[in-house]
Formats: structure tokens, sequence, C-alpha cells
């Protein structure tokens, strides 16, 4: 489990009141990495909108 001090309630929501773009940014890299390293390869159709 990763904490993001001060990030709040929905902070990987772009455009959003409480957007934090390094959390998010780093959350997404940390998603994608133990994706890869559980299931093998990338989804190729998991791309951050």
């Amino acid at each position: 489990i990763k904490v993001y001090p001060g990030a709040r309630h929905s902070f990987f929501r772009a455009g959003g009141g409480a957007y934090d773009r390094a959390a998010a940014d780093d959350s997404w890299r940390r998603v994608m990495t133990f994706f890869e390293t559980h299931l093998g390869t990338r989804a190729q159709a998991a791309t951050k909108k």
C-alpha cells in the first residue's frame, strides 16, 4: 500500500478538484509495473486517459 500524504479521495481524476498530478502519475506507474510483474505483460488497451 502506498500512501500519498495530502492526496484526497479521487486524486486520480484529472480535472477534478482533488486531482494531484504527481500522485496520479506515480500511482499509474506503480499499477502498470504491478500488472507487468504479475501478469507478465502490459495490457495493450491499458492507457492512461
